[in-house]
Parts: structure tokens; C-alpha cells; sequence
């Protein structure tokens, strides 16, 4: 009667595997009809199972925050980023919406805090907060960018995006990097690549689904993400090579 889902981790110290679990029921529903949704936590040593948070949607990813806290999505009504402990019984909601009813989509953990973008109908918005503090720092992005994935960088240097549209024969997507952030609004982006087509099938979302979620290698040489090939009409993980490019200028460390 369960279902696994989502993207799921395990903890830096190697001790915890931590992962969706949905009842199967209903974690097709709508969100608002969705129930019994768990993030669980299974000790390597000890060989156990338990849960962390019991909550009445469907989640769809749980990321290390480090080795005794997790962010984890979405509340019942909206989309937004939440946050709990290995102790579990509780969460709290890191980034509600805002007054131009924008809300956090996507989001990763990384040393200097959490990253995510906010889908709103003015734009997309990219920030950075800390999740004891409470302190965030938050951009507009290009206003060319569409559905947008925050890129991975472990150290929480580099701000890059991958944002695509959405039609019918497919996903064009595109990724960037914030080369530097001004207070006067010119910031400067970089084109890593632009229009890769993903292949979804005949109608939309039907078929295949790269979905997207980028990130840097731990050497910080290359970035891992998924699009399409021409000649199979099918999806693959790529390695794009960004050696020598540098860290995004005229970010707040909130870390400090």
C-alpha cells in the first residue's frame, strides 16, 4: 500500500539513508486530497526503519541540509521548501509566499544555506536563505527564463540555471550562470548553452521526461544534467565542461 518517490539522499557522514515514502492511494490525487505521505530515515548500521515527518501531501524531494537536517517539499496548498531534523515529529516552512502570490519551487542544500527559485507571476526570482537564521538574500532572474531549475554547486559558489518552455513537441531548455550580481541591476549571465531540445513523446510530458536538476561535479570541472539526443530522439546525462569558470561576484555569504 506504499509507494516509493522523489528524490531521495543519504546523509554526508554516510549514517542515514533518508527517502519518500507515499501511500500509494493517493499520491495521484490533487495535493489537497493526497494523505499519509512519510519522510523516513533508515540507519545503515543498525538496520532500521523510521519516520520522520507524517504529513497529508505528496512529497517529491528530501535533501541533506547536513547530518541532522533535511529540506524536504511541498506543503498541502502551495509549493514551498520545508525543514525538519533526524529527530523528526515537526517541520516548519523556510520560505512562504509572497505578497505577489510567487512561492519556492526548487531548492538545494549546500554549505552556504539553501538555494531556490520562486515562480511567481511577475518572474522568476532566485535567493539564497539560511534556515536558522532565517536570513535570505533574493534576485530577479532574466525575464527570458521560464520553468527553471537552480543548479547544484556543493560550496554554494557558483548560481547557475537551467530553464526551458514547455511546448507540445518537446522541451527547449537552456543553461546559465550569474557571472556577477550588481547592486544597480546589470547583472552579467553567461550562456552555457542555449535551445538543447529534450524528447517527451507525442503529446506533451508523454514518453520520456529529462528532468533537469544540474550540478557540478566534485571536482568543479564539470556539470551533470540530462537533454536529448537528435539522432535516437531519446534523453541522456551529459557532462558540459566549465573549467576555469569562476564563482558568481556580488553575493552575500549569509554563512558567516
Amino acid at each position: 500500500d506504499r509507494i516509493a518517490g522523489g528524490q531521495n539522499c543519504v546523509t554526508p557522514n554516510g549514517k542515514f539513508f533518508v527517502y519518500i515514502d507515499n501511500a500509494r492511494e493517493t499520491y495521484r490525487e490533487n495535493r489537497p486530497s493526497a494523505k499519509f505521505s512519510r519522510v523516513m530515515c533508515y540507519n545503515f548500521e543498525t538496520k532500521e526503519s523510521r519516520s520522520l515527518v507524517n504529513i497529508n501531501s505528496p512529497i517529491h524531494h528530501v535533501n541533506a541540509y547536513d547530518n541532522d537536517h533535511f529540506v524536504f517539499c511541498h506543503p498541502p496548498t502551495e509549493n514551498g521548501v520545508l525543514f525538519t531534523d533526524i529527530k523528526g515529529g515537526w517541520y516548519s516552512h523556510l520560505r512562504t509566499q509572497d505578497d505577489n502570490k510567487g512561492s519556492v519551487c526548487h531548492y538545494i542544500a549546500h554549505k552556504k544555506g539553501i538555494s531556490y527559485e520562486v515562480h511567481g507571476p511577475t518572474g522568476v526570482f532566485s535567493g539564497i536563505c539560511d534556515a536558522f537564521s532565517h536570513d535570505k538574500f533574493e534576485i530577479q532572474l532574466p525575464n527570458t527564463f521560464g520553468y527553471t531549475h537552480t543548479g547544484m554547486d556543493p560550496e554554494g559558489k557558483l548560481w547557475f540555471y537551467e530553464t526551458s518552455d514547455n511546448p507540445k513537441s518537446g522541451v527547449f531548455h537552456s543553461m546559465w550562470y550569474l557571472k556577477e550580481h550588481k547592486k544597480d541591476g546589470s547583472d552579467e549571465w553567461v550562456s552555457l548553452f542555449d535551445d538543447w531540445k529534450t524528447y517527451t513523446g507525442e503529446t506533451e510530458w508523454g514518453g520520456q521526461k529529462a528532468h533537469f536538476h544540474p550540478r557540478l561535479t566534485p571536482d568543479r570541472k564539470q556539470i551533470i544534467f540530462t537533454a536529448g539526443d537528435d539522432s535516437t530522439r531519446t534523453n541522456h546525462i551529459y557532462l558540459l565542461d566549465i573549467e576555469g569558470i569562476d564563482m558568481t561576484l556580488g553575493i552575500p555569504d549569509l554563512a558567516k
